[in-house]
């Protein structure tokens, strides 16, 4: 992942998470995105990446978003309203984008085993 890319998720998980969870992760999710993208088959990883590197240039993130700030400094209500114009937008692109930025960002989360005690879940079974 690319500097750029990092910033974009650090920009945007917090709000996902407090807005889905009704928590304020302290980034928590910058690394496990990471991890997910690089599981990804490499056509997927690909868009993932061009989405990343799109929202990450400025005058792009300005227009798609409406998000002026480097992400690291957005203002998480400008966050969340972004993330809510392309969640209900009529454009399927843009609604894309939102369900992949969201769908990295809590399964990152969830995959975490330090969460996993906040869900009340003990994790896997051990198999033997």
């Amino acid at each position: 992942m690319l500097t750029g890319e990092v910033d974009v998720a650090v920009g945007v998980d917090g709000v996902l998470l407090a807005q889905h969870l009704g928590l304020l992760a302290e980034r928590a999710g910058k690394a496990g995105v990471k991890e997910v993208v690089a599981a990804f088959p490499p056509a997927v990883r690909a868009e993932v990446h061009y989405l990343f590197r799109l929202l990450d240039i400025r005058i792009a993130r300005q227009l798609l978003t409406g998000v002026a700030a480097p992400w690291r400094d957005a203002d998480p209500a400008a966050v969340h309203a972004f993330l809510e114009r392309w969640r209900w937008s009529r454009i399927a692109l843009l609604q894309s984008g939102y369900f992949a930025l969201h769908d990295l960002v809590l399964g990152a989360w969830y995959a975490d085993e330090s969460a996993w005690g906040m869900l009340g879940y003990a994790g896997p079974p051990k198999v033997e």
